[in-house]
């Protein structure tokens, strides 16, 4: 190699690692905006002023959304944040958002499985619903939760039985409550409203092979269209893809 080609391809790595770098720092400049602004909207959770409460609540909801990682850092206390949230129907809302970035947090939320079991008695059924959600993705350290969760299958509401059954599952993941789990979510696949479908075809897919039996409703749901049918077809293929990968090749 010349020295002049040498020239050129130092010159070029040099500008491919300047670019991985300006990568580098980008995203870091926005993992560190977002961590920022949550920190922001946790304290104006805070707020005396219902406004400001609704406010804080959406954002961080917008935050879990694209970021879950990003509210870690600035959510040192489950429980408190919990408390801040309100009660009564009018702050609802609030406690359901809260609610779900515990849910996104998962095993390290487990100091707020006593308050999260507390909000299963909530009078509002979406509170009801992502409390249930939160406990699951506590795990097997929520199992304090089992007996109001097991009583939640019987909710007149099918988003905060379908929470139950899901917590059910991975708080004590045997046959008993993987086999509850996919009939409730499988009645849940019926259900009129789309984000309802939507909820139940993401737990399945989560599922994995385990949520085979739901297969015929999935696919009816993709026959169905609306944003659950989009998501269905991801959920089947998990669930084929996740059961082809435990069978046994051909003999040879």
């Amino acid at each position: 190699m010349t020295r002049f080609a040498r020239g050129l391809l130092g010159l070029g790595l040099a500008c491919l690692a300047m670019g991985a770098l300006g990568i580098w720092a980008g995203n870091l400049r926005a993992a560190n905006s977002d961590e920022k602004n949550a920190a922001d909207m946790v304290e104006k959770l805070k707020s005396s002023a219902v406004n400001d409460q609704d406010q804080a609540a959406l954002a961080l909801a917008n935050i879990e959304a694209l970021d879950p990682k990003a509210l870690k850092p600035v959510v040192p206390s489950p429980a408190k944040l919990l408390e801040d949230a309100g009660k009564g129907e009018s702050s609802a809302h609030r406690r359901h958002v809260v609610a779900d970035i515990l849910s996104s947090i998962g095993p390290d939320a487990k100091v707020a499985t006593k308050p999260l079991t507390e909000l299963l008695k909530d009078e509002n059924a979406r509170v009801r619903s992502s409390a249930a959600y939160a406990l699951g993705s506590i795990g097997p350290d929520a199992k304090m939760a089992t007996k109001p969760l097991t009583e939640l299958l019987k909710d007149e509401d099918i988003r905060v039985r379908s929470g139950a059954a899901v917590a059910l599952f991975k708080i004590k993941p045997d046959a008993e409550s993987e086999q509850t789990a996919v009939k409730v979510l499988c009645e849940a696949l019926k259900d009129k409203d789309d984000f309802t479908r939507t909820g139940a075809v993401n737990s399945l897919g989560k599922m994995g092979p385990k949520a085979k039996a739901a297969l015929p409703d999935l696919k009816a749901v993709v026959k169905q269209g609306g944003m659950a049918a989009y998501y269905a077809r991801d959920a089947i293929a998990k669930i084929e893809r996740s059961e082809s990968k435990g069978k046994p090749g051909p003999k040879k």
